[in-house]
């Protein structure tokens, strides 16, 4: 099992626990063998890696498979439920050019700021 413990200084620290049970050769329990590893830097790279299959990476914003996954998501709950669902969409006209004659990171300010709005 994975858990997560707070270290004296007050990061985060993960860490695999495991156990087998040693026996005799009747089969009898005689005693156990326990084992922690630290996994805090596997565990941090796994979420990297997990945000990142969902974020573009220039903007961080959600991309269109997180987009995808959230919209059936909610019709789903809209058919169980009865409700609707609306989808919004706002494209920006002329963001090539802003792209183009002013760089892609005012480009990619200017998705943040819409995207929070």
């Amino acid at each position: 099992m994975e858990k997560r413990y707070i270290h004296a200084d007050g990061h985060v620290v993960w860490v695999s626990v495991r156990a087998s049970c040693v026996r005799d050769v009747a089969g009898m329990p005689r005693f156990l063998i326990g084992q922690v590893e630290d996994i805090t830097e596997r565990r941090e790279m796994r979420e990297r890696l997990a945000h990142a299959a969902i974020h573009d990476p220039l903007t961080n914003l959600p991309n269109r498979d997180l987009f995808i996954d959230r919209l059936e998501m909610a019709l789903r709950r809209a058919r169980r439920s009865g409700n609707h669902v609306a989808v919004m969409f706002l494209d920006l006209d002329r963001f090539k050019m802003v792209n183009d004659n002013l760089g892609h990171e005012v480009g990619d300010r200017l998705l943040r700021a819409v995207a929070t709005g």
